[in-house]
C-alpha cells in the first residue's frame, strides 16, 4: 500500500456476463459513486490481499480519494456506493471504516 486509506471497504465485483473485468487488488484508479453526490469521485481502489478480484467474488480493501477536501462529513459506516469505469458500475460496496476523521458523518437514521 503506497498511501494509507481514507476508508475501509468491501467490495463485491459484479458477476460475469455484465461485461466486467477482473479488478488488480494492487491498486487501481475508479470511479467513486454515492447516492447523495451529484457525480462520481476518482479514487485509488486496493485490495487487504495481492492477485485479482474475479467477478461475483467480495473483498475487504482499502480506498483513497483523489480529492479528499471535497469530502468532508460525508461518508459513515454502512453506507453503501458503487466503483465504476465510466458510466456502468461494476461493483456495490459498503463502508467498514471511516479512517480520514474529517470525512466522517453521522450514521443517518432510518
Amino acid at each position: 500500500m503506497l498511501y494509507p486509506p481514507h476508508i475501509i471497504v468491501t467490495v463485491s465485483l459484479y458477476p460475469s456476463g455484465l461485461r466486467v473485468a477482473p479488478l488488480w487488488l494492487g491498486g487501481i484508479d475508479i470511479q467513486f459513486r454515492y447516492q447523495h453526490s451529484p457525480h462520481d469521485w476518482f479514487c485509488y481502489f486496493f485490495g487487504t490481499e495481492d492477485g485479482m478480484l474475479m467477478p461475483g467474488e467480495t473483498i475487504t480493501g482499502g480506498i483513497r480519494m483523489l480529492s479528499p477536501d471535497e469530502h468532508t462529513g460525508q461518508f459513515w459506516v454502512g453506507m453503501p456506493f458503487q466503483l465504476a469505469f465510466g458510466q456502468p458500475a461494476v461493483a456495490d460496496g459498503t463502508i467498514l471504516d471511516v479512517v480520514e476523521s474529517h470525512m466522517r458523518a453521522p450514521t443517518p437514521c432510518s
